[in-house]
C-alpha cells in the first residue's frame, strides 16, 4: 500500500524509459569491448565476414535481454501495484534504449574504450532526468512519462520516439562506416576534438530545446497573447543560469523578464501576469520578437 500511494503512471512509464536506456547504454558500450580489450579488432575486421552483421546480431541480443528485463518489471508492477496504460509502457522504452545504447557504442567506437562509451551516454541520461521534456520535448528519453503527467507539455510523445529512432538509425549508419576504420594513435588533437563533440551534443540538446519552446510560443501568441509573457517565463526558468532566453536576441529576454544570474548562481524572471489593461503594451512586445521566431 506505501507503495501504490506515490506509483502513478507517470513514475511507471519513467521507470521503464530511463531503466531501459540506462542498461541499453552499458550493454552496447561492450557489445564490442571483448575487442577493444583485447586489441584484435584490426584481426576480427580483416576477416571475411560482415562486421556488421556481426553487430546487429548482438544488437538483437542485447535488446532481447532488455525486453525481459524491463517488460517483466512493467508486468509485475501492473499487476502487483496498480493500473497503468501497458501497451504504450511496453513500447515507449525502447526507441530510448536504442537512442541512448547508439550514443555509448559511438562514443566506445570513436575512442575505442567502452568507459567511455558509458560516461557520454551517462551525461546525456543525468542531463535528461534533471530536465526531462522541461528541456527538450523532442529529444528527451521519457517523453510518455511527461505526457501521463500532471502538467504535460505541447506536442506528441510518439513524434519524439519517432525522432529518437530517426537518429538512432543515422548514428547506426554512420558506426557502420567508423568501426572498419583502424584505432587512430590518441594525441592532444582527438582529445580536443572529443570534448567538443561531447559539448556539441550536449549543447544541442538544451539549445534545440530552447527552439522548439520559440517556435511554440509564436502560435501560443496569435491565440492568447496576454498569457505568452508569463508563459514564456516558466518555460525558460528550467535553464537556471544558462542565457538560452538570449537565443531570440536581448529584445525577447528582457521581454520574457530575464533579469540575469544573480550572485549564488541564481537566476532572476521577474514577470506577472499582464493585466487587461497591458495588454496593448504586450502586444507590442509580442510584435518585437515575432522576426525572431519566423525563421524557426
Amino acid at each position: 500500500m506505501a507503495m501504490a500511494s506515490f506509483f502513478t503512471p507517470a513514475v511507471a512509464a519513467r521507470t521503464g524509459e530511463c531503466l531501459g536506456a540506462g542498461l541499453a547504454a552499458f550493454l552496447f558500450a561492450h557489445l564490442l569491448g571483448i575487442e577493444y580489450r583485447s586489441h584484435v579488432e584490426e584481426i576480427t575486421f580483416s576477416k571475411p565476414l560482415n562486421v556488421n552483421s556481426v553487430l546487429l546480431l548482438r544488437v538483437v541480443v542485447a535488446l532481447l535481454f532488455l525486453v525481459a528485463i524491463v517488460d517483466g518489471m512493467l508486468l509485475v508492477c501492473w499487476i502487483a501495484i496498480d493500473k497503468f496504460p501497458l501497451f504504450a509502457s511496453l513500447c515507449a522504452w525502447l526507441p530510448s534504449a536504442l537512442f541512448l545504447g547508439m550514443i555509448a557504442l559511438t562514443a566506445t567506437t570513436w575512442l575505442r574504450n567502452p568507459v567511455a562509451g558509458i560516461v557520454v551516454a551517462g551525461l546525456y541520461l543525468a542531463l535528461d532526468l534533471l530536465g526531462g521534456m522541461d528541456l527538450n520535448p523532442v529529444l528527451t528519453l521519457q517523453s510518455l512519462a511527461g505526457s501521463l503527467g500532471k502538467n504535460p507539455p505541447p506536442g506528441n510523445w510518439m513524434v519524439s520516439k519517432v525522432v529518437l529512432l530517426g537518429i538512432a538509425g543515422v548514428m547506426y549508419r554512420c558506426h557502420s562506416r567508423l568501426v572498419v576504420r583502424p584505432q587512430p594513435q590518441k594525441s592532444a588533437a582527438r582529445t580536443a576534438t572529443t570534448c567538443c563533440l561531447v559539448t556539441a551534443v550536449l549543447l544541442a540538446y538544451v539549445w534545440s530545446g530552447a527552439l522548439m519552446k520559440l517556435s511554440y510560443g509564436s502560435t501560443r501568441e496569435a491565440a492568447d497573447p496576454r498569457a505568452a509573457q508569463f508563459w514564456y517565463s516558466q518555460q525558460f526558468r528550467v535553464y537556471g543560469s544558462v542565457p538560452v532566453v538570449y537565443l531570440a536576441g536581448p529584445a525577447f529576454a528582457k521581454y520574457a523578464g530575464y533579469r540575469g544570474v544573480l550572485l549564488g548562481g541564481t537566476t532572476s524572471f521577474a514577470v506577472s501576469m499582464p493585466s487587461k489593461k497591458s495588454s496593448r503594451n504586450t502586444r507590442a512586445h509580442a510584435g518585437r520578437i515575432m522576426p525572431c521566431l519566423s525563421w524557426l
